[in-house]
C-alpha cells in the first residue's frame, strides 16, 4: 500500500486523480443531499410542530370557552335573582360543579359586593376539596391588590376575565387560574362576581400530553416537551415544576429563558437557543384566540436530525464501499493503458546508452491508435538524434579553434570597455566637482552667517542650493530638489541655480520669493526638461527689521530654531516646479528673534529608514535640529544621520543648510 501512494509511475498517477475527481464528486453530492435532508425535515417538523400547537391552543380555548360560558350563565341567574344570595344557592353550584368534568371545573363560586368577607356567605363557594361542603373564605377581596384582582378585575372592566395563575393560599391551597364574570342587575347595578377556578394541576396535565412524532426520538425517553404560557408571560404549565407558582414558588417568566423575547414579540413562530449543556434546541408556539395563552413545543435539534444523519451515513458507506471497488477498476485498466510507455520508457535508457534494439518496438509501431503514433515518432526521434551526433562528432573537431579566436576577440572589447569606464568615471568625477564648486562657500561673519552639508546618494545629484546677501542690504537663500539623480538632475539644477544667480527671470521681482518661484515654474515647464520637475523653497531676510519672508513649491517646510532650542515650522502653500504653468505662490513671513538658526534641507535629510525599518519623518528632524550643537551643527546632524540609517548608502541626496541670525 505505501508503494502505491509513490506516484513514480502514469498508472498510479492517472489512478490517484480518478479516485480522488470521483472522491470529491460524491462528497459533494453527499453534502448536497445531507443539507436538503436536513431542510425538509426542518421544514416538515416545522409544520407538524406548528399545526400541533395550534391545534392545542385551540383545544385549551374550547376548554376556557366552556368554562367562560359556565361563568356568564352564573353571572346572569344572579343578576336576576338579586344582591342577595338565593337561599338555594349552594345547591346550584353544586349542579354547576356536577354539570362539568373535574378536569375543567375545580371550583364554582359567587363573591357579593355587599356582604363582609367574613361572613361565610358573603362567598358560596364549593371545591373539589370541600365538595359538598361550602368553602369558607378567608380572603380580604375588596382590596385592589394583585392577589385580589379575580374580583377588582371583572368589577373594574366590566368584562369576563381569565386571571393568572396564582396559588390560593387561605382557600382552596392550590395553583389555579380564575375566570370571573361581573353580576350586574337589571339596572345596571354592580352586585358582585361570578367565578370558576381551573386547577393548574389538570392543565398541566393536559399540556404534558402533546407531542409530535421525531424519528430518531426514543418512545421511552422523549426529548420534546412542551409548556404553557399566560397572556402576561407567566409560565402556566411545564415539566420543570420549579418554572411554575406554587406554595412558596413566585414562579418565572417567560422573559427569563432564552426564548422569552422572541416569543413576547411574536403570536406564533419559531426560533431557536441552547440549553445549560450547550445543545442547540428549537422552540414552535401558537397564541389561543380567546386566552392569549402561548402554547409551546421544545424540540431537540440533534433529535430532529437524526435521520439525516443516517441518511449521511448510509450515502457515506455506500460511497466508499463504490469508491474502493472504483480504485481496483482504475487501478487495472491504468496498467493496460500505461504499459505501452513502459516499453518506451525502457527504449530511451537503451537509446541513451547506446544499445537501442529498435525490433523490440515493432509491436508498438505496428498499433493505430495514439501509442502507435507515439512508438514511430519515437523511432524517428533516435534516427535524427544519430545523424546529430555524426555532425557534432564533426564540428567538435574545429571546436577548440573556434573557442581561441572568440576569446581573444572578448579580451580587446573588455580592455576597450574599460578604458570606457575609465574615462567616464573621471569625467563624472569631474563633474561632481563643479557641482560642488557652484555652491556657496559658508558664511563665518556678518548679520546672517552660513554653513552647510551636501551627500548626493550618487556620484551626481539632483539637489542645489544658494545663499548671500542682495544689493538691497536683503539676505537670500534658495534650495531645490529635482526629481531623480544622475546627469540629468544635475544638469536642471545647476541651470537654475545659474538663473537665480542672474537674476535673468523676466518680469521677476526677487524681492518677493512667491514671484520668484513663480517666474521659475513658467521658466522651466517638465515637458520641455525631460519630463522633470523639482522642489524649491526660498527666503529674504530683511536684517533692520528681522522678518524673514518665505515661499515653498512641494519642498518640505523648513526648520527655525529659536535660542531657546524651540523649533518652528516655516510652510507655504504651493504646487511642485514645472507640473503647471501660470501658477501663483504666495509668500509667508515670520519674525526671526536675535540668536536664532534657519534650517533649509531636501526631503533626503528624513526620508531614511532606520535600522527597526521605521522610516523617519519630518517632525523626528525637527526634533534632531532643535538638540543641534552650537558649532558645526550640519555636520552633527549628517554624523547622526549616518548613524541612524540602516544601509550604507543613502536613498536620496541630503542637502542641509544651517543660516544663523545673531
Amino acid at each position: 500500500m505505501r508503494r502505491f501512494f509513490i506516484l513514480n509511475t502514469l498508472s498510479r498517477q492517472l489512478t490517484l486523480w480518478i479516485v480522488l475527481s470521483v472522491a470529491v464528486i460524491m462528497a459533494v453530492l453527499v453534502l448536497f443531499a445531507y443539507r436538503s435532508a436536513r431542510t425538509q425535515i426542518i421544514e416538515q417538523t416545522k409544520q407538524s410542530a406548528m399545526a400541533e400547537v395550534a391545534l392545542h391552543a385551540l383545544e385549551i380555548d374550547e376548554m376556557v370557552g366552556r368554562v367562560a360560558s359556565l361563568v356568564t350563565t352564573m353571572a346572569a341567574v344572579q343578576g336576576l335573582h338579586g344582591p342577595d344570595p338565593d337561599p338555594d344557592v349552594m345547591l346550584k353550584l353544586r349542579r354547576f360543579m356536577d354539570a362539568f368534568p373535574p378536569n375543567e371545573v375545580f371550583g364554582v363560586y359567587y363573591t357579593f359586593e355587599n356582604a363582609d368577607y367574613r361572613n361565610p356567605m358573603s362567598m358560596p363557594w364549593i371545591d373539589r376539596n370541600s365538595y359538598p361542603e361550602v368553602t369558607i373564605n378567608r380572603n380580604d377581596y375588596h382590596i385592589d391588590q394583585p392577589s385580589t384582582i379575580w374580583y377588582w378585575g371583572p368589577k373594574k372592566s366590566g368584562r369576563l376575565m381569565v386571571s393568572e395563575p396564582y396559588f390560593d393560599a387561605g382557600g382552596s391551597d392550590v395553583t389555579m387560574l380564575s375566570v370571573n364574570a361581573p353580576v350586574v342587575g337589571p339596572d345596571g347595578e354592580f352586585y358582585g362576581i361570578s367565578g370558576v377556578d381551573i386547577s393548574l394541576a389538570d392543565i398541566r396535565h393536559m399540556i404534558k400530553n402533546i407531542d409530535i412524532a421525531l424519528e430518531g426520538e426514543d418512545a421511552t425517553h422523549a426529548s420534546d416537551f412542551a409548556y404553557l404560557v399566560s397572556r402576561e408571560g407567566t409560565i402556566i404549565a411545564h415539566p420543570d415544576s420549579s418554572l411554575m407558582i406554587g406554595h412558596g414558588n413566585p414562579g418565572v417568566n417567560i422573559s427569563q429563558l432564552p426564548v422569552g423575547t422572541a416569543m413576547a414579540a411574536a403570536p406564533s413562530g419559531e426560533t431557536t437557543y441552547r440549553d445549560k449543556e450547550g445543545a442547540r434546541r428549537i422552540v414552535y408556539w401558537s397564541t389561543a384566540p380567546l386566552t392569549g395563552w402561548k402554547v409551546v413545543i421544545d424540540v431537540p435539534y440533534s433529535t430532529l436530525l437524526t435521520p439525516v444523519y443516517a441518511l449521511a451515513l448510509w450515502l457515506g458507506s455506500v460511497g466508499g464501499a463504490g469508491l474502493l471497488v472504483l480504485l481496483g477498476v482504475v487501478a487495472i485498466v491504468a496498467r493496460r493503458v500505461a504499459a505501452p510507455l513502459g516499453q518506451l520508457t525502457r527504449a530511451a535508457a537503451e537509446l541513451e546508452a547506446g544499445q537501442l534494439d529498435r525490433e523490440k518496438l515493432t509491436p508498438l509501431l505496428r498499433r493505430g491508435d495514439e501509442v502507435g503514433d507515439l512508438g514511430r515518432g519515437f523511432t524517428r526521434m533516435a534516427e535524427e538524434i544519430r545523424k546529430r551526433e555524426e555532425s557534432l562528432a564533426t564540428w567538435n573537431a574545429n571546436l577548440e579553434k573556434t573557442v581561441d579566436e572568440r576569446t581573444a576577440e572578448l579580451g580587446l572589447a573588455f580592455v576597450e570597455l574599460k578604458g570606457s569606464q575609465e574615462k567616464l568615471a573621471a569625467e563624472l568625477a569631474e563633474a561632481a566637482t563643479y557641482v560642488q564648486n557652484v555652491l556657496p562657500a559658508p558664511i563665518k561673519k556678518g548679520p546672517v552667517t552660513a554653513e552647510w552639508q551636501f551627500l548626493p546618494s550618487s556620484s551626481l545629484g539632483g539637489d542645489a542650493f544658494g545663499y548671500g546677501p542682495e544689493r538691497d542690504g536683503k539676505f537670500g537663500i534658495c534650495l531645490l530638489d529635482v526629481c531623480g539623480h544622475g546627469v540629468g538632475a544635475a544638469l536642471l539644477s545647476i541651470s537654475v541655480l545659474n538663473v537665480m544667480r542672474a537674476e535673468s527671470l523676466p518680469g521677476v521681482n526677487f524681492s518677493d520669493p512667491g514671484s520668484v518661484l513663480a517666474g521659475l515654474n513658467n521658466a522651466f515647464p517638465m515637458e520641455k526638461h525631460g519630463e522633470m520637475f523639482f522642489t524649491a523653497w526660498c527666503g529674504i531676510y530683511e536684517p533692520t527689521t528681522r522678518l524673514l519672508r518665505f515661499a515653498s513649491g512641494g519642498h518640505p517646510p523648513a526648520v527655525l530654531v529659536g535660542p531657546d532650542g524651540a523649533a518652528s515650522v516655516l510652510a507655504a502653500k504651493g504646487l511642485v516646479i514645472g507640473a503647471m504653468p501660470g501658477m501663483k505662490f504666495v509668500s509667508a513671513e515670520s519674525a526671526v528673534p536675535a540668536g536664532a538658526r534657519l534650517f533649509v534641507f531636501s526631503d533626503g535629510a528624513y526620508e531614511i529608514r532606520r535600522h527597526d525599518g521605521s522610516m523617519m519623518g519630518h517632525d523626528d528632524l525637527r526634533a534632531l535640529l532643535s538638540r543641534a550643537p552650537q558649532d558645526n551643527a550640519p555636520a552633527w546632524v549628517m554624523d547622526q544621520l549616518r548613524a541612524l540609517n540602516s544601509q550604507q548608502e543613502f536613498d536620496d541626496d541630503i542637502s542641509l543648510v544651517e543660516l544663523r541670525f545673531p
